[in-house]
């Protein structure tokens, strides 16, 4: 039977440990070499990495992978990438996606199969499970641009758009992260090529036509805005808790679309939020959408009993 001390370890690390955790004076374990190798051999506890295990019993978890990697690299050592996200519950990324180890300055490690590197800044803020160390999601989200190819452009937006709606960063902190890092960093780069003066570019003709028309409002709305914890709008008026969404042909345009965008309306209202939607078809006539958008404003206002922004030359 295992003993207590390397359980309640176990349970802090989702079913990982590691033998520097349980092998010598400074463990809290304090097991010897021995009793640990007894464990293997029985089946107690079963390799992973070298030197890491699992407790037998424990639940598989998509989690175990970075952090068994993360507890091979050593005690200082922290995970990084799409997998801290899926960890932190940032929508569209999971526990079992990509991840790189962030290692002491000054430690090798060799003939391991997991992504690494030396870690340039040894002393930044992490969050432990037990004796892993994962990065900020902010810094993940940095570093998990460096699969930009693989995850694409859209869902890296969503994952600023989500730290900023759950107030983990801000447009000013996520800058000052970014150029921190330097040009010359991945992650940073990719972001500061998606990032534009406004927040993220709009990613189709269509709805960069509408975003221009729309900064003609004074005060301009704000672009992709997480107005619940899973829905987020292309436009926001914050003071009239109205939304405008572009609907593209590819994502609106069929009887999914439409189920999908009748369902979003609806959830929305029920949470006071008012969405208004513009076709492609509809930018044809530039000065009926700004009719249309400025008569759905003013109405909204005066339900609300506020003024309704200016519509300017």
């Amino acid at each position: 039977m295992l003993p207590p001390a390397l359980l309640q370890v176990s349970d802090e690390q989702l079913g990982v440990v590691a033998r520097w955790q349980l092998v010598g004076d400074r463990s809290r374990c304090q097991l010897s070499r021995g009793e640990v190798d007894g464990h293997v051999q029985r089946g107690a506890l079963r390799p992973i990495e070298r030197g890491v295990y699992r407790v037998a019993g424990a639940p598989r978890l998509p989690e175990q992978a970075a952090f068994a990697a993360a507890l091979r690299a050593g005690p200082r050592a922290s995970v990084t990438g799409p997998m801290v996200l899926g960890h932190l519950g940032v929508e569209g990324f999971a526990p079992a996606g990509p991840f790189a180890v962030l290692t002491q300055p000054g430690r090798r490690i060799r003939g391991v199969d997991f992504s690494h590197r030396p870690d340039l800044q040894p002393g930044r803020r992490v969050l432990r499970r037990g004796s892993v160390r994962l990065v900020t999601a902010v810094e993940a989200a940095i570093d998990a641009a460096a699969w930009r190819t693989e995850l694409g452009d859209r869902k890296l937006r969503l994952a600023y758009d989500q730290l900023r709606w759950r107030g983990w960063t801000t447009p000013e902190r996520f800058a000052v992260a970014l150029h921190s890092r330097g040009s010359r960093d991945p992650g940073a780069r990719a972001y500061l090529e998606m990032l534009s003066i406004d927040g993220f570019e709009p990613e189709s003709e269509g709805e960069r036509d509408l975003g221009r028309l729309l900064r003609r409002f004074d005060p301009a709305p704000e672009p992709q805005v997480w107005v619940t914890a899973c829905r987020r709008v292309d436009w926001y008026f914050e003071a009239l808790r109205v939304g405008i969404e572009y609907l593209g042909a590819v994502d609106h345009d069929h009887l999914r679309g439409w189920l999908a965008d009748r369902d979003r309306e609806r959830e929305l209202a029920a949470r006071g939020v008012r969405i208004l939607g513009i076709r492609a078809h509809d930018l044809l006539d530039e000065a009926a959408v700004l009719t249309t958008v400025a008569s759905a404003l003013t109405l909204r206002a005066a339900q609300l009993g506020i003024g309704a922004p200016a519509l300017r030359g």
